[in-house]
């Protein structure tokens, strides 16, 4: 198969986006799961979303239907025996554990990634603090979290999206939620731009069919997008222009 794309790529049957798809669809049907490595999850309930920490390619976050988020250290991993159906051995099992979840009520304290170079999740957090008059809520989501991400300029921050109405923002350096944005109706996805320049907007979609635009340094939601008649389910920014945003709605 790999054989026949780049033969018909070198006689120029074969243009570069299908060359690129034609890989992209081998590589697919040969994906299975890794039988060396295992997640062992904290948490309880289905996982509704995943995001990998842009950086280091190392700290997973988990969003879960218990109401959770879960922080995995992909880096730090125990070896477990493993035997096969014989019991004969067939080598060391690289296990990993979650540094962090976040209860519903409450959050625990402390550590796991990187201390960051950069000021500016902390100088977001605090943003958040003081935009809620008070200190930081320390209760975490009530129902099924739906999204979650890591702000794009350093995982110093991170955002949550849940069933309960609300966005929250969490301090990763201290795993405490640094503010919240109550929205009062379902949260189906949220999405931060990677290409932010001049802004700290959060584009979330709900059940009400409005996309809101919550800012991180102001604390408040500055503006609601209409124009879908259905919830909308997906929203995502440009990866290069940071004013530029997608949303989807069901499909019937």
């Amino acid at each position: 198969m790999m054989e026949r794309l780049l033969a018909h790529r070198a006689e120029g049957r074969l243009r570069p986006p299908a060359f690129e798809a034609g890989v992209h669809a081998r590589r697919l049907r040969h994906v299975s799961p890794s039988a060396r490595v295992e997640i062992k999850n904290g948490q309880r309930g289905p996982v509704n979303h995943l995001d990998l920490d842009p950086y280091e390619d190392r700290f997973l976050l988990v969003a879960a239907g218990d109401a959770t988020v879960g922080l995995y250290d992909l880096g730090a991993t125990e070896r477990v025996p493993q035997d096969d159906d014989d019991g004969a051995s067939t080598g060391p099992l690289l296990r990993v554990r979650s540094l962090q979840v976040t209860p519903r009520a409450s959050v625990l304290g402390a550590g796991g990634t990187r201390d960051n170079t950069s000021d500016t999740a902390a100088g977001v957090a605090a943003s958040m603090a003081l935009a809620a008059r008070g200190p930081p809520p320390t209760e975490g989501h009530r129902y099924s979290v739906t999204s979650v991400q890591w702000y794009p300029l350093d995982t110093g921050l991170f955002v949550s999206g849940s069933t309960d109405g609300t966005v929250r923002v969490w301090d990763t350096n201290v795993f405490a939620n640094a503010g919240t944005f109550d929205l009062g109706s379902n949260v189906h996805a949220l999405a931060l731009s990677a290409a932010m320049r001049t802004h700290s907007l959060v584009a979330v979609g709900t059940d009400d069919r409005r996309v809101r635009l919550c800012d991180l340094k102001s604390g408040g939601s500055s503006h609601l997008l209409t124009g879908h008649a259905e919830a909308v389910t997906t929203v995502a920014w440009s990866p290069t222009q940071e004013h530029l945003l997608a949303t989807v709605r069901p499909q019937k």
